[in-house]
């Protein structure tokens, strides 16, 4: 930017951007800017006085003119496909052109320091500012989720949740609960299923846990012993076999007595445990619903969490930053660094001499070269056969003199002036090209054209016809034009059928040729009316223009083709290919040779069908010279009579 460069100014001078207006005096400023032991030149404190003045008029106008040439003298760009940026200053003193070099891309690297700390400055301040305001905001989410949950008496001593605390115990006594009954009605409705089937129930465990069924069991144990003792000495009904009966009876009966009350037990016990499951459940269910009811309150009291936990961690992330960056505060880099010092030169840098003389080689030959080029194409157009055949490698078949103002006043008596005047010079050049065009091409096809328009062609072509038909040939005239019709507007035709309406099927080619009964010559106009809307191209590139053509050379001995112009438009260039041969009509120093050049050029392979060049419309006395007559002694009677 601008103001940087003028901030590396001012302070290679000895004074900050900001207090230039409040400088040192000149003599402080120069010193800053030149190595130590070295006294400011008096060129240097008027330097300096520019720089620092702060009044207005002369001394502004002089200090804004020094910046401008001072940075007219300095460049700065980056070296290409690198990251390198070249500083480039222009004085006439070496040594004050490396000093200048130096100072400027030292005070950039000194600015890039001062201005990464400026930022860390304001980043620590921003950051303190900011961790206030995050301090305040955590104490006031911190006092809001407390004062909530004092409030509604969500949170026990251990700082959980009440309900859900309770519901954790009766969720855990639930299940033991629920086990205890399980496992009680399974074991008494084993016992049952046992005691049913007449199985023997002693050896279910909570028989095998009773020790009054286990005194029982010894007592029988002992009868049993005895009453086996008894029978081995006594037969069935002795008194004492009898006794040691009864008592093993009762043993039994005492066990089935104390079975049975167990049974009793567990069936109590069943009914214990399954209240207690019930009035769990109850319990629970109140619980859960209590929770239920509370959902509203909790989810407020996890925003109120989720708004303490975000506070702090914002908190703690901005403390942390602070502290990095205070820690970087005094290890500030510039992102620049200097690769290679300017030294001072050992030779001018210009001006250069070589270079110069080359430029001006280089810039001779472009002078001479485009001298040359502008004389080519500004030099009017060809003056004699020699030249001409010369120039363009075509045989000049004749020459056309001016009709002068005769001709352009009156355009229908220029197209018919064989007729109007048959022995005037211009009628007499008229036969002459016929010989030479019939000697070249007995019939056939012949395409009149030129390079631009206003040359000369059309009167050509019309008075050309003319004397073919006067002749006795059977001759046929065409107004090749399809986009002006100028032929057909000189005749007067313009409003009869033409080309136009044949090729697109509007009319036949008997409607369309007409024919003059003074001089049997035919002629077909371009189109009736106003222009075809198709492009004059395609209709004259479609087959049946082909067609005509073939069609047209068995009724005609010589068929003559006013075309239009070869430069500006295709058309000619399409119709060069149904011609034997063509004539190429050149206006006497008017048409520039390269235009010639070029529309013959733009014959392609027709080219070679050129017989040769129509100079037109030259000056009667140099038409009289080329002729071997005397401008001043020819007749002057409109030239009809010729020498």
């Amino acid at each position: 930017p601008q103001e940087s460069r003028f901030a590396f100014i001012y302070r290679m001078f000895g004074a900050k951007p900001a207090e230039a207006a409040n400088a040192e005096p000149a003599t402080r400023a120069a010193q800053s800017a030149k190595p130590a032991g070295q006294t400011p030149s008096a060129h240097d404190r008027t330097v300096s006085d520019y720089l620092n003045s702060t009044s207005g008029g002369v001394r502004t106008l002089q200090r804004d003119r020094v910046l401008q040439t001072f940075l007219e003298k300095l460049e700065a760009g980056r070296i290409r496909n690198s990251l390198l940026i070249e500083v480039t200053f222009t004085s006439f003193t070496p040594e004050k052109a490396a000093l200048i070099a130096n100072t400027l891309v030292e005070t950039y690297l000194e600015d890039q320091i001062d201005a990464k700390t400026g930022a860390n400055k304001l980043a620590t301040k921003l950051l303190d500012e900011k961790i206030t305001d995050l301090r305040k905001k955590l104490s006031g989410a911190e006092q809001r989720a407390e004062k909530f949950k004092a409030e509604n008496d969500l949170f026990d001593e251990n700082g959980r949740l009440i309900l859900d605390a309770q519901l954790a115990r009766h969720m855990e006594a639930m299940v033991k609960a629920t086990s205890v009954a399980s496992e009680t009605s399974a074991r008494y409705h084993q016992l049952r299923a046992m005691l049913k089937n007449g199985n023997n129930a002693e050896t279910v465990q909570d028989v095998l846990k009773s020790e009054t069924v286990r005194a029982f069991r010894e007592e029988l144990a002992r009868a049993v012993r005895k009453q086996a003792e008894l029978q081995t000495r006594y037969g069935p009904r002795h008194p004492s076999i009898k006794q040691a009966n009864a008592d093993v009876a009762k043993a039994t009966a005492a066990i089935n007595d104390e079975v049975s009350a167990i049974v009793k037990n567990l069936g109590n016990e069943v009914q214990v445990a399954n209240f207690r499951k019930s009035q769990l459940e109850m319990e629970l269910q109140i619980i859960k619903d209590r929770i239920a009811a509370t959902k509203g309150k909790t989810w407020r009291l996890e925003e109120l969490n989720r708004d303490v936990e975000t506070s702090k961690k914002l908190y703690e992330d901005l403390l942390a930053r602070r502290k990095q960056t205070r820690q970087t505060l005094g290890l500030q880099f510039p992102d620049s660094r200097i690769v290679q010092r300017a030294s001072v030169p050992l030779t001018p840098s210009g001006p250069k001499r070589k270079q110069f003389v080359i430029l001006a080689i280089i810039g001779g030959f472009a002078f001479a070269f485009g001298g040359a080029f502008l004389f080519e194409v500004l030099r009017p157009g060809f003056d004699g056969a020699e030249e001409t055949e010369k120039q363009l490698a075509v045989q000049q078949v004749g020459s056309l003199p001016d009709l002068g103002d005769a001709g352009e006043a009156d355009p229908l008596r220029a197209a018919r002036w064989i007729l109007a005047e048959p022995r005037s010079l211009y009628s007499e050049a008229v036969r002459s090209v016929q010989h030479a065009v019939q000697a070249r091409m007995p019939g056939g096809v012949l395409l009149l054209a030129s390079s631009l328009a206003g040359e000369g062609r059309t009167t050509l072509a019309s008075n050309l016809a003319t004397q073919y038909a006067i002749s006795g040939q059977r001759t046929l005239l065409i107004d090749g034009d399809l986009r002006y019709g100028r032929l057909s507007n000189v005749l007067g035709i313009a409003q009869r059928p033409g080309l136009v309406d044949i090729v697109s099927g509007t009319a036949t080619p008997s409607d369309a040729i007409l024919r003059d009964g003074g001089t049997s010559l035919h002629v077909l106009g371009a189109f009736s009316g106003r222009p075809p809307e198709a492009s004059p191209t395609e209709l004259l590139s479609a087959r049946v223009t082909a067609d005509l053509i073939a069609t047209l050379r068995n009724h005609f001995d010589v068929i003559i083709i006013d075309a239009p112009p070869v430069l500006p438009v295709a058309d000619t260039r399409i119709l060069s290919d149904f011609a034997d041969a063509i004539l190429m009509v050149v206006r006497w120093r008017q048409t520039a040779r390269l235009f010639v050049k070029q529309a013959l050029r733009t014959f392609g392979p027709n080219e070679g069908k050129v017989l040769g060049i129509i100079m037109s419309r030259v000056e009667k006395s140099e038409y009289l010279a080329g002729i071997g007559l005397d401008g001043k002694s020819a007749p002057k009677a409109k030239d009809r009579e010729v020498a």
